[in-house]
């Protein structure tokens, strides 16, 4: 496994030219530096954020193992807090398919001297902060790897009906885990947000003797099982943003087998109609045959 760290919020011509130009002591050789300097003008803005959206797209192609249907990297933006109200919207920019994770750091006074002290200590910072969120990431990957067909972290954030309830879990989940000091520390997070999470959905028996999750509709999300998964994501052209491409492989940084999918379904073998939306677009009344497959990424094939 490999590993992609993009480094956003370094006041460009200074902090970041400094970082750049250690990105190798910074980075072990299984990982990759994805960064862009900040102007004061443009903050962390959605135009700063599609820069690194754009980067980790146009690696989606190498990255991918067809063999595996896994990517062979994870993804993480280690940002600088500005604490200009935008943090928060920078973080919704890579939700759900990249993981974000804040740093605090201010640069130094007006002196070159002075500058170059905040900046060595920023280096530090960023090393720590690069090896823990390795760290996370594994553990997520192995979450999505190992217990795919039970996880909660999977299911479609747009089509599975709760109120709003699993996105707001699912971001909770992404910035308590992002401060995980340890492994142990992370494991134990997402033991506590599974547990949260199925004491309001709890796996239950639908169409099937298999346990699944179903939502405030009562429409049945199936994970179909290794040997039944099929719609694998395509790579072309064709989606509103990046973040239609991204999140067909990626959920919180880590990759998931890209052909996973879920039957979605009520009463079967009745024919499911029901409201439904692609991972982008509007709602609108879909009928499945008698089921549809739904990906993480909130892509419905018919």
């Amino acid at each position: 496994m490999r590993f992609t760290f993009g480094y956003a919020g370094l006041p460009a011509g200074e902090a970041f030219d400094y970082i750049n130009g250690m990105r190798r002591s910074l980075l072990s050789t299984d990982s990759d530096f994805v960064g862009f300097g900040m102007t004061r003008k443009e903050g962390l803005s959605a135009d700063y954020a599609k820069q690194f959206l754009a980067a980790f797209k146009n690696r989606l192609a190498a990255e991918f193992d067809k063999q595996s249907n896994f990517m062979g990297t994870c993804c993480a933006v280690i940002y600088r807090r500005l604490n200009d109200g935008r943090d928060a919207a920078l973080e919704n920019m890579f939700f759900p398919a990249i993981l974000p994770v804040p740093i605090d750091w201010q640069p130094g006074g007006g002196t070159r001297d002075e500058q170059r002290v905040a900046e060595k200590e920023l280096f530090h910072l960023l090393v720590r902060t690069t090896k823990r969120t390795r760290m996370i990431l594994e553990v997520l990957h192995r979450e999505l790897r190992e217990q795919a067909n039970t996880t909660p972290l999977l299911l479609p954030v747009r089509n599975f009906e709760s109120d709003d309830f699993y996105r707001d879990w699912l971001r909770a989940l992404q910035a308590n885990i992002a401060g995980a000091a340890d492994e142990a520390l992370a494991g134990a997070i997402l033991l506590a947000a599974r547990t949260e999470f199925e004491a309001r959905y709890p796996r239950k028996r639908g169409g099937g003797h298999l346990l699944s999750f179903h939502d405030d509709r009562e429409i049945e999300f199936r994970a179909p099982g290794v040997r039944r998964m099929h719609g694998r994501p395509w790579l072309a052209d064709g989606h509103a943003s990046e973040m239609c491409h991204l999140s067909g492989f990626r959920r919180l940084g880590a990759p998931f087998n890209a052909a996973f999918h879920y039957d979605a379904q009520k009463d079967s073998p009745r024919k499911l109609t029901a409201y439904f939306c692609q991972c982008h677009g509007d709602y609108e009344k879909i009928t499945g045959e008698p089921h549809l497959n739904i990906a993480p990424s909130d892509f419905i094939r018919v």
